[in-house]
């Protein structure tokens, strides 16, 4: 991992800068919306902001022939999404495994489930889970232990207990999760996806948290 120049807690995103910053400084560089001079133009010299720019794109759409009151999918088929899936789903031809059912990926002679199935048997076995497919090449974990979507390179690891509970740390998504600071992006403890999400909630503000402490003292609970 290579440390951003603006934050050096956090990974680099983009010529050196972290997400976030690089983010707010694409927004910033971008000029002002004539439409909304609060909002930045979603298209260069377009003049009006992404509300405005996607509501002209679907005013300029034809009404589908099958329901004139949505607007056709691809140009020229006259037909809206539903309709267009559903042709071009009973265009495919039925699957090996199923045939009541449509092959997913042409040549792959099977249906959804299986073809889903048969990924997950072949692919590369975890290291801590040798019954579970490998979810993060680079830890080498399954997605029961590893932090998904994790910008960190922090790896979830269980049997202690969570920073503020003090409950035992579970598996699965949404269970366990590493806190930080959302200021300074520095890393705090690992917390269990309740506590996690009720600093999340509060906004990590001290002030309303002891609030409902009281709140909570009031009616009896303390």
């Amino acid at each position: 991992m290579v440390p951003a120049t603006c934050h050096s807690n956090r990974p680099a995103f983009v010529n050196g800068s972290c997400e976030r910053c690089y983010t707010r400084a694409l927004r910033k560089s971008r000029a002002r919306a004539q439409c909304h001079s609060s909002k930045p133009e979603y298209v260069i010299d377009s003049g009006v902001c992404l509300s405005c720019y996607l509501k002209d794109f679907r005013s300029k759409q034809s009404s589908s022939v099958c329901h004139p009151e949505r607007t056709e999918h691809v140009i020229g088929s006259g037909v809206c999404q539903v309709c267009y899936n559903k042709q071009r789903h009973s265009t495919l031809p039925s699957a090996t495994c199923h045939p009541e059912k449509r092959e997913v990926k042409k040549g792959s002679g099977l249906c959804q489930s299986c073809y889903d199935k048969k990924r997950r048997e072949e692919a590369p076995r975890a290291s801590c889970h040798s019954d579970k497919a490998m979810h993060n090449r680079t830890t080498g974990l399954c997605a029961a232990c590893s932090l998904q979507k994790n910008r960190y390179g922090v790896v979830l690891t269980y049997g202690g207990r969570c920073g503020i509970c003090l409950n035992d740390l579970q598996r699965g998504t949404g269970k366990s999760a590493v806190d930080h600071d959302h200021e300074t992006g520095r890393i705090r403890e690992i917390l269990c996806g309740s506590c996690n999400k009720m600093l999340g909630f509060a906004k990590d503000n001290v002030s309303v948290l002891q609030a409902a402490i009281e709140y909570l003292r009031r009616h009896g609970r303390g």
